[in-house]
């Protein structure tokens, strides 16, 4: 019923304005929004104000959207608002997409939204990157489906042994892998796979999962092979098995289930790691940076450091037990460590770990001792207690640490807090400084360095008003608004746009600001200055400084306009432009286009064909996304676009230019179905190994026997067959 009743006022736009502008008169003196000033799409998803962005979408307002907040808000919240969105914002977000797509592809959980990016034209390679197993599983389904990513026979064995991404494998993961890991594996594949597993901590489900792909007469799996691993398999699994097992004579580990219990006891809670360290402790000795552990016999006096770091049935367990501390965040193991028993470690490797999990909860008084503790004895940085509160946004333990670890702050800290809040969206966090007295504006140099290396004021309006009430003269308050206002286009901080105006006006505008307004992605900050000039500009504010942006355009306008396709689309969209400009822009751009910019030529110039841009796409760093993009773009072109007038091209340049070009040759080839005929046969024949294009084409025409039938143009919706993963 009450849901019923919102949906029945908000809907109502005179009503819902209302509303807007009632809250606006509570925050006039400090966040001055109407409901015509809320822009910015991925605040009202971010506080669930779905409704109002789709209202405002619906009534074509002029919006803006982060294009991180885009992938990693919208995309997971509404797939056809992203859709909407990312058409309508395309060619700024394509550039954000194509220098993030490796953040990009691991925040998306909306298997649709992937769906919508690979069919039309955005598909990107997956071969280098790192953490596959971090995909959403529904996503990383569908690439598999499809595929986008094809792993090896080894791929889930081939891991870093430091980093052991294998621990976070689930099983759900290694399953989905191996599903469409290719088969039978062959006896080299099964010899790196069986490595894997007499190794350290080997994962058994990969070797299960695997076993029935191996290739049926494989020589390796020897009976005595599986024994070993059926030994592995029988590591001790809890602290309760272990002080059973102890207690019967020479009870002895082998080295996996000696390292094996003590990970296990840690994560079964301190009281039972204690219990378990009691309970060996005649097998363990400590030395200030080692703690020694033998696997079959207790130690004496006699056993010196020198016999135990050779004895093969010992091992070093400080780091082990340290590290596995700190995943858990026990800290009263790691004082138990490092200040009952004197064993120096360097925490600073670990340190994320350790208050990565701390900050997940509001300390107890006695853990707050314990860091107090650490930090006296030089183990951790009493900042850097304080910097992962802010970083985690946990302010109840700021409260609590901060009269600790107060005294050790200095100025240079007292940015990187500010930095942590706003780097990590917990803008409450300020709040909680400022009631501590910390305040950024205590050094102007400090603040401005900060906001201008991409950090919006919006968040810092009291130290704004410190240092605008700090101004002696009139020259320096301006030049504070002018600095204000290049951070707040800059940074496309419309929030900070309509601070600034709403407190000063400007008789003129510095040509750095007009190049930053040109290049400006935040549409609505360009809307609010036409619509508005006589609040930001004097009365005695020549002409020309309104119409550098909204008169006729100059040469200097139109140089710096070309990096801005969206700023040319809203300015013929405002009139301000004819819809001509576009021919300007599309006649500059001719050398090194990248992939954005060679979008917006296809999307506005309608192409007869590809014809008229093989140039245009030899030239391209992109080429390759470029293909693709016109692979399944290709309405955009009035005749059907075949990729063979492009091999035809490059097939006839001289061998140098062919090699620098083969790899998109090869994609020509076996993706999009070109093929060699007897006019390239000239060119190829002066080259050694041209008559194959250098490897590409083996069994070519100009070197078969066989009449064999030449393909055709391949127009099938499926992905291209790519590298496989290692």
């Amino acid at each position: 019923m009450i849901i019923e009743h919102y949906r029945s006022v908000f809907c109502n736009n005179y009503l819902s304005k209302k509303i807007f502008n009632a809250v606006h008169q509570i925050q006039i003196n400090r966040y001055p929004l109407k409901y015509n000033d809320i822009v910015d799409v991925g605040w009202m998803l971010k506080y669930s104000h779905i409704g109002l962005a789709r209202e405002k979408i619906n009534n074509n307002s002029i919006l803006y959207v982060n294009p991180h907040d885009l992938f990693e808000i919208v995309a997971n919240a509404d797939t056809q608002m992203f859709i909407t969105l990312f058409e309508k914002y395309k060619y700024y977000s394509l550039y954000y997409y194509e220098n993030n797509f490796e953040e990009i592809i691991f925040q998306i959980t909306n298997t649709d939204v992937i769906k919508y990016l690979y069919q039309n034209g955005y598909a990107r390679d997956l071969d280098f990157i790192e953490g596959i197993q971090s995909l959403d599983i529904k996503v990383l389904s569908f690439l598999l489906e499809n595929g986008w990513f094809q792993p090896t026979p080894t791929f889930l064995v081939n891991v870093d042994r430091d980093k052991r991404p294998d621990e976070n494998y689930t099983k759900e993961f290694i399953d989905l892998v191996v599903k469409y890991t290719p088969s039978p594996i062959q006896n080299q594949d099964i010899n790196v796979i069986m490595g894997y597993m007499n190794g350290y901590r080997p994962r058994f489900e990969i070797l299960d999962s695997l076993l029935p792909l191996f290739v049926q007469d494989h020589s390796i799996l020897t009976d005595k092979a599986l024994d070993f691993i059926q030994k592995q398999r029988n590591t001790i699994k809890n602290s309760s098995e272990l002080m059973l097992a102890i207690k019967e004579p020479g009870f002895i580990f082998n080295i996996n289930s000696a390292v094996e219990i003590w990970v296990l006891s840690i994560k079964e809670g301190e009281e039972v790691f204690f219990k378990v360290w009691e309970a060996l402790s005649s097998r363990i000795k400590v030395f200030s940076y080692q703690v020694y552990f033998h696997i079959s016999r207790d130690l004496t006096k006699e056993d010196n450091r020198n016999d135990l770091e050779n004895d093969k049935e010992v091992i070093e367990i400080s780091t082990l037990v340290i590290e596995e501390a700190i995943k858990v965040g026990s800290l009263k193991i790691l004082l138990s460590f490092n200040w009952d028993r004197g064993i120096l470690y360097e925490f600073e490797t670990l340190e994320q770990d350790l208050f990565t999990m701390l900050m997940g909860k509001t300390l107890s008084q006695y853990e707050c001792s314990i860091l107090e503790r650490l930090w006296d004895q030089d183990t951790i940085q009493g900042f850097k207690v304080l910097y992962y509160c802010c970083i985690h946004g946990n302010a109840k333990n700021f409260d609590l640490l901060y009269p600790l670890f107060k005294e050790t702050l200095e100025t240079d800290d007292t940015t990187q807090l500010f930095t942590a809040c706003i780097d990590h969206k917990n803008h409450h966090m300020i709040k909680v400084l400022y009631s501590h007295g910390i305040f950024l504006s205590n050094n102007k140099e400090e603040f401005f360095e900060m906001c201008a290396n991409g950090h919006p004021f919006t968040h810092l309006l009291d130290d704004v008003d410190r240092i605008i009430a700090d101004c002696v003269t009139q020259q320096e308050l301006h030049e504070t608004f002018s600095d204000l206002l290049d951070i707040a286009i800059h940074e496309n901080d419309f929030v900070g746009i309509k601070y600034i105006f709403n407190k000063h006006k400007f008789e003129l505008l510095e040509p750095d600001v007009f190049n930053l307004l040109f290049n400006c992605q935040n549409l609505a900050i360009i809307d609010f200055i036409h619509k508005n000039r006589s609040l930001c500009f004097t009365s005695s504010s020549p002409l020309k400084c309104i119409n550098a942006l909204f008169g006729t355009p100059n040469k200097y306008f139109i140089n710096i306009c070309l990096s801005n396709p969206p700023l040319i689309e809203f300015l013929i969209q405002e009139k301000f432009l004819s819809p001509k400009f576009r021919d300007i822009y599309i006649n500059k751009k001719k050398a090194q286009c990248e992939f954005h910019e060679i979008v917006y030529l296809i999307d506005n110039n309608k192409y007869s064909s590809i014809d008229s841009m093989v140039g245009l796409l030899m030239d391209s760093p992109d080429c390759f996304k470029c293909l693709e993009y016109i692979y399944r773009n290709q309405d955009k072109f009035q005749i059907k676009p075949l990729f063979q007038s492009m091999f035809d091209a490059i097939v006839k340049l001289d061998k140098k230019k062919i090699q620098t070009l083969r790899d998109i040759l090869k994609d020509l080839v076996h993706k999009y179905g070109c093929v060699l005929n007897d006019g390239h046969r000239q060119n190829l024949d002066k080259y050694q190994d041209g008559l194959t294009l250098f490897g590409i084409v083996p069994d070519s025409i100009f070197v078969s026997n066989n009449n064999h039938q030449r393909p055709t143009t391949n127009n099938k919706e499926s992905a291209p067959k790519k590298r496989q993963k290692k």
